[in-house]
């Protein structure tokens, strides 16, 4: 039997593995519809899960089985074999991939009573996020890639903080484009102007930026080549700034776990 190697499958597994999870928390978390994912399925096939029915009135657990177990192991081992580490370690904290911190978010979302989470979009066809490069003409980054196939998009909720991104809801790639597009007509500069701007001054828009989310005006954007995040206001500038998409999904759960409201702090933020 041929063992599944996609990194979707390692992110599941690690995710299984980094705390107990409940059957109803998997299922909420990992069970999907679309027939292009099916890594809960897949798994359980494969043998590299189990669900644990435990005691009377206690919630069923899934853990790893010690072919999983194995299996995540090895494959760890393997990546850090290639990039000299498997996990990258923050203040002690383990970092988690892009598609773990979403699931880790929806979660604390619901646990705290907001509607965050909710309008979540299916994934999107890859054919979908393949137009967004080719209209723009530059790479669509690999964080990115990733939120798309998690969820293609978010449907507006109310006003108010309810988006993925806390303020900000999660653009479809379609929205991307329009985005993009009143921008580069309306808001660029000629000549373009030095990117990334001064610490100590405003920036202004350049076509790199990927406009991926959005509150109100306010639209977080992703640089094609640095893979930066800049928050982008029309009539202001570049203000927010972020190191990259993980950073912001970061920021953005330890608010809600600490009972503040979901939204990214400072203006310009670290660089």
């Amino acid at each position: 039997m041929p063992e599944p190697v996609s990194l979707l499958m390692l992110q599941f597994l690690d995710w299984v593995s980094s705390r107990p999870r409940t059957y109803a928390e998997s299922m909420d978390a990992w069970r999907s519809s679309c027939p292009r994912l099916t890594v809960w399925e897949d798994a359980l096939i494969d043998g590299l899960i189990q669900v644990d029915s435990g005691p009377p009135l206690q919630q069923p657990e899934v853990t790893l089985t010690p072919r999983g177990r194995a299996f995540l192991n090895r494959k760890q081992a393997q990546q850090s074999a290639q990039t000299g580490r498997s996990k990258l370690d923050d203040g002690g904290e383990t970092r988690m991939t892009v598609a773990c911190l979403i699931t880790e978010l929806k979660q604390a979302y619901a646990s705290a009573g907001l509607d965050c989470g909710d309008g979540l979009l299916p994934p999107a066809d890859e054919s979908a996020i393949d137009l967004i490069a080719e209209e723009l003409a530059m790479p669509v980054p690999a964080e990115l890639r990733e939120v798309y196939r998690v969820h293609g998009g978010q449907e507006y909720v109310s006003p108010g903080t309810t988006g993925l991104f806390g303020q900000h809801r999660l653009h479809t790639s379609a929205e991307v484009l329009e985005h993009h597009g009143i921008y580069c007509e309306n808001c660029m500069l000629d000549p373009l102007p030095a990117f990334p701007p001064p610490p100590d001054e405003w920036g202004s828009w350049v076509p790199q930026l990927m406009p991926f989310a959005s509150w109100d005006a306010y639209d977080l954007c992703l640089h094609s080549e640095s893979g930066e995040v800049w928050e982008f206001i029309p009539n202001t500038g570049l203000i927010r700034h972020r190191p990259n998409i993980a950073a912001v999904l970061r920021e953005v759960l330890a608010a809600v776990r600490s009972g503040s409201v979901p939204q990214l702090g400072t203006l310009r933020g670290p660089t």
